[in-house]
C-alpha cells in the first residue's frame, strides 16, 4: 500500500515537472535571436553551409493568451543557391520543451501550416533549431541572443 502511494506521488511529480519544463522553455526562448550559422543537409546527405547570412527570429511570449508570436526573417547564400525565408505565425513549446511548434498562416492558399522545430540547444546565449522540410532537407540553424 505504501509503495503504491510513493509510486503515484512520484508519477504526479514527473507530470508536474514536464508541464513546468514547457513553461520554463517558453520563458527562456522568448526574445530576439540573430542567426549566426545555417547548415543544409540535402536528402542525399550532401551538406552545404551558408557563406553569407543575415537575419533574426523574434519569439514573443504572450502571458495573457496561448498565442505566442513568431517572426523569422533570414537571408542566406549557399554555394548552390541564394534565398530568404520569412515565417510569421504563432508558436508553442511542447514535448517537455523539446519542440517549438509554429503555426504559420499562408495567405495565398488561406491555409495554416504546422512547422515543428526540434530544439537542439537552448542556453541564455544560444538557440539551435532543426527542421526537416517537405523535400526531406534538414535545416540546422544557430542563433545568438540579442542583448
Amino acid at each position: 500500500m505504501l509503495h503504491n502511494k510513493v509510486f503515484f506521488g512520484c508519477l504526479l511529480c514527473f507530470a508536474l515537472l514536464g508541464c513546468n519544463k514547457d513553461k520554463r522553455t517558453n520563458r527562456k526562448i522568448s526574445g530576439e535571436w540573430e542567426i549566426t550559422y545555417y547548415k543544409l543537409t540535402h536528402s542525399d546527405n550532401w551538406i552545404e553551409f551558408a557563406n553569407e547570412l543575415s537575419g533574426s527570429i523574434l519569439l514573443k511570449e504572450d502571458k495573457q493568451s496561448s498565442s505566442n508570436g513568431f517572426n523569422m526573417h533570414i537571408s542566406y547564400a549557399f554555394p548552390s543557391t541564394i534565398g530568404s525565408q520569412t515565417i510569421i505565425g504563432t508558436f508553442e513549446i511542447n514535448t517537455h520543451g523539446e519542440y517549438l511548434t509554429v503555426l504559420e498562416y499562408d495567405s495565398l492558399t488561406q491555409t495554416t501550416i504546422d512547422l515543428n522545430y526540434r530544439i537542439l540547444t537552448l542556453t541564455k546565449t544560444d538557440l539551435q533549431l532543426e527542421i526537416r522540410d517537405s523535400k526531406n532537407y534538414l535545416h540546422n540553424y544557430l542563433f545568438k541572443k540579442v542583448e
